[in-house]
């Protein structure tokens, strides 16, 4: 066998005579040039990079595919060139295991509030729950929602019926879950803001039968044909409820929630989550914290979005504080620095684009937790990483990542000094799979790809969801038979994101394989406002990109090609969609065109749209 050196590394070709060739020119005049010939003693391989793009052991990684593209070539001589391996069996298995996180035992048999009642014997006085000015103990929590449990069971809630809860961030919130669990009932968040529309859609496709709300929310539910139960109205006959908690038929693979995302065909979808999934996830994200005993936990973020479950659900299960922080004080620096200086939570979580607005506030370090900052949503640069690092040089700082379908999250970062590195890729990478997760990165076939090489990210384990609610079809699209498990039943979650390994099994992630985003955490599939777009009658055809000018949050813009004249202006425009679509899903620009640009397959080319 001959050796090629590349760098430090040396590389084998089984039955190739090579020889390495020292380049004529100092650096690299493009990117990657990888020159085959053939010589007088059999084939040359030359290859020649730019370091600056890569390092050496990807370079060593390319070489050795090759090989057993060359070998497999020899080998499979009438295949498909897109069916040959690029690894070795052996090579191929490593990649499987190196996706698959530690299992772990976590026990399927229990119930999110049963977990929460054995925290409430433990320290019944401990502080739960902390909003503004009010507060409650664990006992308080508990013997309030356990009135509830019973009230909502005389209305006819019980084992897998669904509730929703309409309602801002509060106490009342966190009371209203678990008396939604101990009735035996799973919720289905429904945010005050969005139009009744949308309400009405999410309400009738999560098959909600009752709504708990409050009486300024009255109008907002006008078009649901649902029973209500007023929290502020009705408080004094839930109270006359008995303290104790109701027999209830709950166990882990219970619906525990239904949360809707935005859907492409226009209409929102919603996931199905059990109390097991939770639990599985509280426990890894747990062991990957490692936080002082009863620690304290901020709530950024809505119950509509499960980015908040993050610290919502380790925090009534561990016997520590949630503080609970309103829209409004979430997005105010110097309110928000006030808040932590009075509470100081150990965690927080929050999306990268939010973190980087409060960090241009007055006092910047204030909005920093004590221990451990959670970023995740979306995806995170380095720069808002190098600038919390030198306010808080000493605070750990974790990226997380995961799809609502996956509960929560899958993988977590911890970045650290082994992260500066003289190449860093565009966005932190997304790390390694939490416990009793799967992580693999396929190609278009369903075969593991190797290091270095790009394909569509996809997950298994215990934390995947039941699928979309009343929409069997495009649950079995999405969740997909597991081709490596033995377990009958696996299932894969096709993410539709686009990532790689690193050599040393980290993850990086790379953007998305369809028009899928997201904004300030919140995912949006742009074809959902396209089609609400296009349901006005001055507009023929429409599209929506995100756009982000240097030094601003990214922005949605939407190209309008109108059917009438005058065009429908853009006050009219967004009427039209504030009555289907939430705020964050209305775009900042519209723009109007007399053509949507096309590409050769007769699509819309979304890079030749105009700038806004």
């Amino acid at each position: 066998f001959n050796m090629v050196k590349v760098g430090d590394l040396a590389v084998e070709f089984h039955g190739l005579s090579a020889e390495p060739v020292s380049s004529v020119e100092p650096d690299s005049k493009f990117d990657l040039t990888f020159h085959v010939l053939e010589g007088t003693s059999g084939i040359e391989l030359r290859l020649v990079y730019n370091t600056d793009l890569f390092d050496g052991w990807r370079i060593a990684e390319f070489l050795k595919q090759y090989q057993t593209l060359l070998e497999s070539v020899v080998a499979n001589a009438d295949q498909c060139v897109g069916e040959l391996p690029l690894m070795p069996a052996e090579e191929r298995q490593n990649i499987i295991d190196m996706g698959c996180g530690p299992d772990r035992p976590c026990p399927d048999d229990q119930s999110i509030h049963e977990v929460f009642a054995r925290q409430v014997a433990a320290s019944p006085d401990a502080l739960a729950l902390s909003f503004e000015e009010q507060t409650l103990t664990y006992q308080d929590l508990d013997t309030r929602a356990n009135r509830l449990a019973r009230y909502l069971q005389r209305h006819g809630v019980g084992p897998a019926a669904r509730v929703g809860l309409c309602l801002e961030r509060s106490n009342e919130m966190v009371v209203a879950l678990l008396g939604v669990f101990k009735a035996g009932g799973a919720y289905v968040p429904l945010d005050p803001d969005f139009p009744q529309e949308r309400l009405a859609s999410m309400a009738a496709d999560a098959d909600v039968r009752l709504v708990l709300t409050e009486e300024k929310f009255e109008e907002n539910l006008s078009a649901l044909d649902v029973e209500r139960i007023h929290l502020d109205i009705d408080r004094p006959a839930i109270d006359r409820e008995q303290d104790s908690a109701p027999v209830c038929q709950v166990h882990g693979d219970s619906l525990a929630y239904v949360i809707f995302t935005s859907g492409s065909t226009g209409r929102p979808k919603g996931v199905e989550v059990e109390h097991r999934q939770v639990l599985n996830y509280v426990a890894g994200l747990l062991e990957q914290l490692q936080l002082a005993e009863s620690p304290s936990f901020a709530m950024v973020s809505p119950l509509t979005a499960d980015l908040g479950y993050t610290m919502l659900y380790p925090a009534l299960t561990t016997g520590g504080t949630l503080h609970i922080v309103s829209d409004d004080t979430a997005r105010d620096s110097v309110a928000l620095g006030a808040c932590f200086r009075r509470y100081r939570p150990d965690c927080l979580k929050i999306v990268p684009s939010q973190l980087a607005s409060l960090l241009m506030g007055r006092a910047p370090a204030d909005i920093l937790p004590e221990q451990c900052l959670i970023v995740g949503g979306e995806a995170c640069s380095w720069d808002l990483v190098d600038k919390v690092r030198a306010l808080k040089p000493d605070l750990r700082v974790m990226n997380h990542y995961g799809p609502t379908e996956t509960t929560v999250g899958v993988t977590t970062h911890h970045v650290d000094a082994t992260d500066q590195t003289s190449i860093r890729p565009s966005s932190v990478p997304i790390g390694r799979p939490l416990p009793n997760s799967q992580v693999f990165i396929l190609d278009s076939l369903g075969n593991p790809l190797p290091p270095g090489v790009a394909g569509e990210l996809y997950i298994g384990g215990r934390g995947l969801a039941r699928g979309y609610a009343g929409a069997p079809e495009l649950t079995a699209e999405r969740f997909v038979p597991h081709p490596f498990s033995k377990d009958a039943g696996a299932r894969l979650y096709r993410t539709g994101d686009r990532a790689r390994f690193r050599a040393d099994g980290i993850i990086e992630f790379l953007g998305r394989v369809d028009h899928q985003v997201k904004l300030r955490g919140f995912r949006i599939e742009l074809g959902e406002i396209e089609n609400a777009l296009v349901r006005h009658e001055g507009v023929r055809a429409g599209a929506v990109v995100i756009h982000q000018q240097e030094g601003r949050e990214k922005q949605l813009v939407a190209y309008v090609v109108p059917a009438v004249r005058p065009a429908p202006t853009v006050t009219e425009l967004r009427r039209v969609l504030a009555d289907v679509l939430p705020d964050y899903m209305i775009p900042a620009f519209f723009v109007t065109l007399d053509t949507l640009p096309l590409n050769v397959n007769n699509k819309v080319d979304r890079r030749a749209l105009p700038e806004p």
